[in-house]
C-alpha cells in the first residue's frame, strides 16, 4: 500500500498540521483511508474530510506540498478530479497550482513529477499538458528531465527527496 495516498497532509508554519481525507476512486484502495484517520485522530491530528459532490483525491499521490513555499501541486485528469482539489486548497488554506496529466500510465503526480527542493523539480514532461508545462517552468528554476524509458518503465520519478543536514 502507499501510505501516503489515504490522506494530505500539510504542514503549519505555527507548528502541528492540515489533514484531509482522502476519497479513493477504487473500492479496494477506498478500504485505506478510515485506519489512517484513526491513527492520524489518535495522534493528535484533526482530519477533515472532503465535502460531499467534488469527486476523488488520492492525497500525496497527487498532490505534493513544496517545501518552504506552503504552496500545492496538484495532479489532476488521472485519479484526482479538480473539484476536490479546490476542496482540499480551501480546508488546508494553501494556495494550490492545477496540474493537468495526460495518458494512463502517470495516473498520480507522484508518478512522473518529483520535488528534489524548493527550486528543483525531477519530472516527465510528456505526462503533462503544454499549460502545466509551462507553469511549472514558470514557478522553478530548474527543472530536470527524467530519462524517457526510465520515467514510463521503472516511474523513475516516483521518488522523495531528503533534505540536506547541515553540517
Amino acid at each position: 500500500v502507499f501510505v501516503a495516498n489515504p490522506a494530505l497532509v500539510v504542514a503549519r508554519e505555527q507548528g502541528g498540521a492540515d489533514v484531509v481525507l482522502s476519497r479513493m476512486r477504487h473500492p479496494s484502495r477506498q478500504l485505506e483511508v478510515e485506519p489512517l484517520a484513526r491513527w492520524l485522530r489518535a495522534h493528535g491530528l484533526q482530519p477533515m474530510p472532503l465535502p460531499e459532490g467534488v469527486g476523488y483525491l488520492e492525497g500525496h499521490g497527487d498532490v505534493l506540498v513544496v517545501p518552504g513555499r506552503r504552496l500545492l501541486l496538484g495532479g489532476h485528469g488521472g485519479r484526482s478530479e479538480l473539484p476536490a482539489l479546490r476542496a482540499a486548497e480551501l480546508l488546508v488554506g494553501a494556495p494550490l497550482v492545477p496540474l493537468p496529466l495526460v495518458g494512463e500510465v502517470f495516473y498520480h503526480l507522484d508518478t512522473c513529477l518529483a520535488l528534489l527542493d524548493e527550486d528543483t523539480l525531477l519530472l516527465h514532461p510528456p505526462a503533462f499538458r503544454p499549460e502545466a508545462l509551462a507553469t511549472l517552468r514558470d514557478l522553478f528554476p530548474r527543472l530536470i528531465e527524467a530519462d524517457p524509458l526510465e520515467a514510463r518503465e521503472h516511474l523513475a520519478c516516483n521518488a522523495h527527496a531528503l533534505p540536506a543536514r547541515p553540517g
